[in-house]
């Protein structure tokens, strides 16, 4: 999931996929939108808290502990990163 949510306050809400870098905001086909609105804002806080909710946190030691193949193949996906 590439989405991007924010909400600030209860009332300002931030839905998109950018990011905050050059390319994203100057070259990918990214879509943002900011809605002002009290229950759509309280929707995507209510989102976030249940993705917060079910989240696992990943430590230094557990990514350590991956196998030596995914260790390989996520360094060969980060030298590709600047053109994806």
């Amino acid at each position: 999931d590439h989405s991007k949510l924010m909400a600030i306050d209860g009332v300002w809400a931030y839905v998109g996929s950018s990011n905050l870098d050059a390319r994203s905001l100057r070259l990918n086909f990214e879509i943002d939108m900011e809605v002002l609105d009290e229950n759509f804002a309280a929707e995507i806080d209510a989102r976030i808290a249940a993705a917060i909710a079910t989240a696992q946190p990943v430590t230094l030691q557990t990514l350590k502990a991956r196998p030596f193949a995914i260790r390989v193949f996520d360094r060969l996906l980060w030298l590709g990163s600047p053109y994806l």
